[in-house]
């Protein structure tokens, strides 16, 4: 209920009490809920809606001896709310509770609405201390709810600090190896360029000296053939002074060897 039981008690005594504990108003539809006052009254009232929604609320008073409209309680959205004002004459009080602004959510709302007569001062301090601890409770319960939301919050943001700090860590580790491969990459760059110079100076070295063998190969092809044609050349000026291939001297030494070459042969000659 939306009052303490000692509440309801002092209120029975002298006032009128309207009161569910939940009623639904689906998406687009609202409650007129009227009350006939027949006398200077207090009209004190307690609204709350299920599920942390909202509801429209208004308070519409029209006096019967002229039938004016006075708007007690503006119309406004609330979800909780608890609150009295004062009727001086005969009249009729419209509360309306309307859900027309929402197209798809239905709202429970649970409410009571008490009328006091006006003229028993010590009833209205009474209710008014009853709606003031009433309020207190309300706001202790909030509190309270404020501060497990508080320490939810708490922890989500320590658990995304952790999270961080490990993704940052993550991250520094990645850049260590980034820089890693780099300076290896840089190495083996270093490398594969030293080879390659060193490669082109064998190639260079291996191209000179196959140079300098050519022309050591055509410089000693050329002294052959010189001396080739010399030896022609004498061999042809010999042959024309003596009419033989051979002379008396070659003939001579050919002779000796032949001699000295078979030394133990019984027809050899003195």
């Amino acid at each position: 209920d939306s009052f303490s039981l000692s509440a309801q008690r002092i209120m029975s005594q002298y006032s009128s009490v309207h009161r569910t504990n939940g009623i639904t108003i689906l998406a687009g539809e609202k409650i007129n809920l009227l009350l006939i006052i027949e006398n200077p009254s207090i009209i004190s009232y307690k609204i709350r809606v299920g599920d942390k929604l909202d509801i429209d609320l208004s308070a519409l008073v029209i006096h019967n001896t002229n039938n004016k409209c006075i708007e007690s309680v503006p119309s406004h959205r609330c979800q909780e709310e608890s609150a009295l004002f004062e009727i001086n004459s005969n009249s009729k009080c419209v509360f309306t509770l309307s859900n027309e602004f929402s197209w798809l959510t239905p709202k429970t709302v649970a409410y009571e609405i008490t009328i006091s007569p006006k003229n028993i001062s010590q009833e209205k301090e009474r209710i008014s201390e009853i709606l003031t601890e009433e309020t207190e409770k309300t706001l202790e319960k909030r509190e309270i709810s404020l501060k497990e939301k508080l320490l939810e919050l708490e922890k989500i943001a320590e658990e995304l600090r952790n999270k961080l700090s490990k993704e940052i860590e993550n991250e520094k580790e990645l850049q260590e190896k980034k820089l890693d491969c780099l300076a290896q990459q840089t190495g083996l760059e270093e490398k594969l360029e030293t080879l390659e110079r060193e490669n082109l100076k064998k190639k260079i070295d291996v191209k000179a000296i196959s140079e300098e063998i050519e022309e050591m190969s055509l410089s000693l092809e050329n002294i052959l053939q010189k001396e080739s044609s010399n030896n022609n050349h004498n061999n042809s000026q010999r042959r024309g002074s003596s009419g033989s291939l051979f002379d008396d001297d070659e003939f001579s030494i050919d002779f000796s060897v032949n001699l000295s070459f078979h030394p133990d042969r019984e027809d050899n000659y003195d």
